[in-house]
């Protein structure tokens, strides 16, 4: 397959047609001239992907002082270029002193072929080599954030360029359900939405469980405490609770006394304890993704607090139903003969 294109400048007209037609059938597009003047007409217009440069022209024949004056007016005109030389004067000093200049490399007359196509095909690599170095370096200087230190996906919203203390009219991310006409060399990258709800999906995939194992152990913890906790206050008052029994207090009134209590404690430290789980949270989040590549808003929605509160209220059922069957296993004619 052809690719790249080629700027020859030679003063042998000769010259020009032999590598026009040994070239042509490896190469995109050729353009050749006989006069170096040229040079920045042809960079600008047909933006060549490799120079082959004549060292010695007319007026020096043998210096090469007319090549290098060319090679650097071609990399005030782009840095980048590749350019080699050719000329009939090969020798080493030259040569190092061609590369020291900027050439890629240097080719001399009479040239072989395979060699010669060799060192086009090199050079058209290094070219796109450097064009896709640029074309990076484009995108991240176009993405990079104020303070260098990381790309955050920030977009118009207000809790995002809160979060990550940027002025109102900062963003670095554009969402839009049509095709923008934005340079590509100014955009990192473009996701679609299906894109971003498979990658959603992916991650739910893999943090579900380890969430939903978090929440089983969280619970389990909490039951297994609130059991201890009341169970020892039930053994401690056994032998008030027997009493009760014999002086013939329903097992309603009882577990009303003992357990019931509890509920209002419970629910009171739940409507305190979770909004302000939820205020350290939103305190601490912040330095938690300050080096992430993405953040979130941390929100709770009224959903969520029913799922908690209702969650609580399960556990407590749990316990109490647990503690109901302790109460009722006291037996008064054990408490009260240990007792004695």
């Amino acid at each position: 397959m052809k690719n790249g294109k080629i700027l020859i400048i030679d003063d042998n007209e000769d010259v020009l047609f032999a590598l026009n037609l040994l070239l042509e059938p490896y190469v995109e597009q050729i353009k050749v001239t006989t006069q170096p003047e040229r040079i920045e007409h042809f960079m600008s217009t047909f933006v060549p992907d490799v120079i082959l440069l004549d060292m010695n022209f007319r007026r020096d024949a043998i210096s090469g002082q007319e090549g290098f004056f060319w090679l650097e007016k071609i990399k005030a005109a782009d840095p980048d270029a590749v350019v080699l030389f050719i000329t009939a004067y090969a020798d080493t000093e030259k040569a190092v002193r061609a590369i020291k200049a900027g050439a890629t490399d240097f080719i001399p007359k009479p040239w072989e072929k395979e060699k010669l196509l060799a060192t086009l095909s090199a050079a058209l690599k290094l070219r796109e080599s450097r064009t896709e170095i640029n074309t990076l370096k484009q995108r991240v200087e176009a993405l990079g954030s104020p303070d260098d230190t990381g790309f955050e996906i920030i977009g118009e919203s207000d809790v995002m360029q809160e979060l990550f203390d940027q002025e109102d009219d900062y963003y670095n991310v554009v969402f839009a359900d049509h095709a923008l006409d934005i340079d590509n060399g100014r955009l990192y990258a473009t996701v679609s939405k299906e894109n971003v709800e498979e990658s959603s999906q992916i991650f739910t995939d893999m943090m579900g469980p380890m969430v939903v194992m978090l929440v089983v152990i969280s619970a389990l913890i909490f039951m297994i405490v609130m059991y201890l906790m009341m169970k020892v206050m039930i053994d401690r008052s056994a032998f008030s609770i027997s009493l009760m029994k014999v002086f013939g207090y329903r097992r309603r009134e009882i577990r009303r006394l003992y357990l019931d209590g509890n509920f209002y404690v419970i629910l009171l430290g739940a409507v305190i304890c979770v909004p302000l789980a939820k205020w350290s949270m939103d305190l601490v989040y912040p330095y938690c993704i300050a080096n992430v590549a993405i953040g979130m808003d941390l929100k709770f929605t009224p959903q969520i607090y029913i799922m908690i509160y209702g969650g609580i209220l399960l556990c407590y059922m749990v316990i109490n139903f647990l503690l109901v069957g302790r109460l009722n296993k006291l037996v008064p004619a054990e408490v009260l003969k240990n007792r004695e």
